[in-house]
């Protein structure tokens, strides 16, 4: 096997490049800084050095769907696609499903502070509208979808995800009161007084046993007394054929608490306006989630690691 490493390595997904082509002695083939503006060149990459294993965050797929021209590429030594970071919009997963049909594709999931700790082989190409599961939790790791209450969730209900695993973290270095948080007694198991992670994100659990992500508990909002999760929102946003990639984030207000603002990248040499995104929000999303405000930009500002800066986007509001 031969795995591209693509994450720069101050970025946790750089941990499966290393260490599983040691483990399996297996080839790392290193993707040149500053490449991945280049989807072409990537696309080139990885047919010249006949990668078998490739391993990104989705925007860097994405790229590849769009301008890698990976229709006419020898990818012939491809064997699987690993994607993690973020969440891989559904209609661009769906494009290289049929663009690469005989590959397999694995939804990875763990934030930084566990590393992965869940997977999901994605067997068919999704519907556009639809959530592409984080899966299942990976041996060795358990995982507790926790209600407001505090209590395990029912089948179906969204909660926060806790878990605790060999890959969990110390603690945040010179930050104990944030450690503290954030690192708790396991009292989901009378048997066992190792410390539990509280991840911060929302999952509920499918009726096949899949857990589904539903965002950040950071991005869930209060606009006119409901509860507003943006990550749905920008879920229907991205199903539209016109729309590339968006954030969706709350602006202060006085008088509802918050209103949803909603920045957008369209497709090349498209004609979309904000009332034709109002009324496909109308039509798609309850009334208390259509966005107040829709801005457009030309391309979503980046970290260093390849994500959607929201940060920066909220910034610009």
């Amino acid at each position: 096997d031969v795995l591209s490493a693509h994450a720069p390595l101050h970025f946790d997904l750089s941990i499966f490049d290393i260490f599983a082509a040691i483990a399996t002695g297996a080839s790392i083939c290193l993707v040149p800084q500053g490449w991945s503006a280049f989807p072409k060149t990537i696309a080139e990459f990885i047919a010249d050095n006949r990668i078998t294993t490739w391993y990104s965050v989705p925007t860097a797929l994405v790229q590849l769907v769009m301008h890698g021209d990976i229709a006419h590429r020898d990818f012939s030594a491809l064997k699987r696609v690993l994607f993690a970071g973020e969440v891989f919009p559904s209609k661009y997963l769906r494009q290289l499903m049929h663009l690469l049909p005989e590959i397999q594709y694995f939804n990875l999931y763990g934030p930084t502070e566990t590393n992965v700790i869940t997977c999901h082989e994605i067997k068919e190409p999704p519907s556009a509208e639809m959530d592409v599961p984080i899966g299942t939790m990976c041996d060795g790791i358990t995982g507790y979808v926790v209600s407001e209450a505090g209590i395990l969730a029912s089948h179906g209900e969204i909660g926060e995800l806790y878990t605790k695993s060999p890959t969990l973290m110390n603690g945040y270095w010179n930050d104990a009161p944030k450690t503290e948080e954030v690192l708790i007694t396991n009292t989901f198991d009378p048997d066992d007084d190792s410390l539990v992670y509280k991840t911060g994100d929302l999952v509920h659990l499918d009726e096949r046993g899949y857990l589904i992500y539903h965002g950040r508990m950071d991005t869930m909002v209060k606009s006119r007394g409901y509860r507003i999760e943006l990550g749905e929102i920008e879920t229907v946003l991205t199903a539209h054929g016109k729309i590339r990639e968006c954030v969706v984030t709350p602006l202060p207000s006085e008088e509802f608490g918050s209103i949803i603002s909603a920045v957008l990248v369209t497709e090349l040499d498209t004609d979309l306006d904000e009332d034709e995104i109002l009324r496909y929000c109308r039509d798609n999303l309850p009334t208390y989630m259509v966005p107040e405000t829709i801005r457009f930009m030309s391309a979503l500002p980046r970290t260093s690691t390849g994500k959607i800066d929201r940060k920066a986007v909220e910034s610009l509001n």
